[in-house]
């Protein structure tokens, strides 16, 4: 599947998100192409990291539009992981 989606769109920022934790999952999804791996139960700073590294990966600081698109993606991200 992630081959598909980036096949799709080359540039895409695509999180795996698995309770398959093992270091050959993680290598091999990173190895394909993901950019981030998140181990369930979710921890919270590492969702913090990814966002934060989606918001390198798509702009410069300096740019307000994707900031503000940047805080938006992280707080619903956040509150949907927390449960709210």
């Amino acid at each position: 599947m992630l081959q598909a989606m980036l096949a799709d769109n080359p540039a895409a920022f695509i999180v795996i998100d698995s309770a398959e934790n093992t270091a050959e999952n993680v290598r091999t999804a990173l190895g394909l192409g993901a950019k981030g791996f998140i181990v369930k139960p979710c921890n919270m700073q590492k969702v913090r990291d990814i966002l934060d590294s989606y918001f390198v990966y798509i702009s410069s600081p300096e740019d307000v539009a994707n900031k503000c698109l940047y805080r938006l993606l992280r707080t619903v991200v956040i509150q949907r992981v927390i449960g709210i």
